[in-house]
Order: structure tokens, then C-alpha cells, then sequence
């Protein structure tokens, strides 16, 4: 079976991931999806907005997206590229013209963001001649029983509604930001229903239909 550079086979079945209205294809299974989309939350949040968000590639569309790796890690679709218009790849640049173009300030709040998670490696720590800033990926030698460790570890899974906010009688409120008050208000999950977290930033929780909502309102199920 053919594998990509990091140990995953090539070509498996898929999924899609959305984060800031952007989507991505990739891995279905050892949760892949759910890491990788994690990652785009916190970058999006955290470090600049998502602006163009890729993943999977065939074996013809990685010839022609300007990879010189045939077995790239987006062939097995561990992999995600993040706002390459900015972050050219170093390889398809002409020698020695290749920049960082990433904010020092940027490039802190994604290192930030490794910090949580080592299970993924960020094209920046290519070689010289391979850079790649724009690039996300599983490391090489990562298993699906790691990246389940690491989700739990991170709080992403399903929780159960237990406490009601202040002034609902239904039970608790999503909100479409990470502000209170009327106008950003989504909708209300009662007491006893349960809500997926994709991730988790201070006190709030992204739902997995893109609302926040307050994480002292909840219980991670364990189940």
C-alpha cells in the first residue's frame, strides 16, 4: 500500500472540515478531521483569518499544485494548506529569492499553538529549500491512538448541557461570537441534550455548528 511522507496510506476515504466559512478535504478516521479542524479554529482565532483553506490533493493534482513530493502528506490527507497566496512555497521560488513572509508577532501565536499540540509539524521547520509556511501536517510516526490522546487532552468531544445561563429558562445559549447580549445570540441547547466542541479557547467552546457557547455550562461525556 502506497504511503505519503509521513507513514499514511495515500487516497483514503475523506471528509470535509469548515472553519470561517472555508473547506478542506481531508482524512476520515484516527482523527485526522477532527486534529486538523481543530488547528484551523485556533489559527483563524488566534493567529489571522482563514482565508483560503486546502487539503487532500490526487496523484494528478498534487503533480500540478506545484509539489515536488509525489507522496506530499496531502496525498494521504494529513495535511492542510492555510492562506498560501501569502506563504509561497520555497521550492517553486526561484533560488535564494524566498522570504518569510509571516509577522514575528504571527509566527509566535502559531508556534503558541504547536505548543498544545505536537502532533503536528509546521511546514516552517523544513529544511532551507523546503519551506513551506502555509503548510500543516500529521508528523511522521504519529498514531491514530496519539491523536485520540491529544483531542481529549484538548477538550475537543461531546458534553452534555448542565447548567442554564443567566436569564434562560430553556437552558444554555450559543452565540455566534464570543460576546454576550441580544444580537449574538444563536440559539439554545436545555439541559440534558449534548453539544460537540471542535475547540476550546478561554472559556468558550466552538460547537460544531459554529456557535460559541460558555464551557462552565457544560460536561465532557465520557461515555
Amino acid at each position: 500500500m502506497a504511503t505519503s511522507m509521513n507513514g499514511w496510506p495515500t487516497d483514503p476515504p475523506t471528509t470535509r472540515i469548515t472553519v470561517n466559512g472555508k473547506t478542506a478535504t481531508v482524512r476520515k478516521g484516527g482523527g485526522v478531521a477532527k486534529l486538523l479542524q481543530w488547528f484551523a479554529v485556533m489559527y483563524n482565532e488566534t493567529v489571522e483569518p482563514l482565508i483560503t483553506f486546502n487539503g487532500y490533493r490526487s496523484a494528478s493534482l498534487n503533480k500540478t499544485s506545484g509539489s515536488v513530493f509525489d507522496n506530499s502528506n496531502h496525498r494521504s490527507a494529513t495535511a492542510t494548506d492555510k492562506n498560501g497566496f501569502k506563504y509561497p512555497y520555497e521550492a517553486t521560488q526561484p533560488r535564494g529569492t524566498w522570504r518569510n513572509t509571516m509577522p514575528t508577532d504571527k509566527q509566535a501565536a502559531v508556534r503558541k499553538i504547536l505548543a498544545q499540540c505536537p502532533e503536528i509539524r509546521w511546514g516552517a521547520d523544513f529544511p532551507i529549500g523546503f519551506r513551506d509556511l502555509m503548510h500543516y501536517e500529521i508528523r511522521t510516526g504519529v498514531t491514530a491512538a496519539q491523536i485520540k490522546r491529544r483531542l481529549n487532552t484538548l477538550g475537543v468531544g461531546k458534553y452534555e448541557v448542565v447548567k442554564k445561563t443567566a436569564g434562560c429558562k430553556k437552558g444554555v445559549r450559543t452565540y455566534t461570537t464570543r460576546k454576550l447580549g441580544k444580537k449574538h445570540r444563536a440559539r439554545t441547547r436545555a439541559i440534558g441534550k449534548n453539544i460537540k466542541i471542535i475547540a476550546i479557547i478561554g472559556k468558550w467552546g466552538l460547537t460544531k455548528k459554529g456557535d460559541w457557547v460558555r464551557m462552565p455550562k457544560l460536561k465532557k461525556v465520557t461515555k
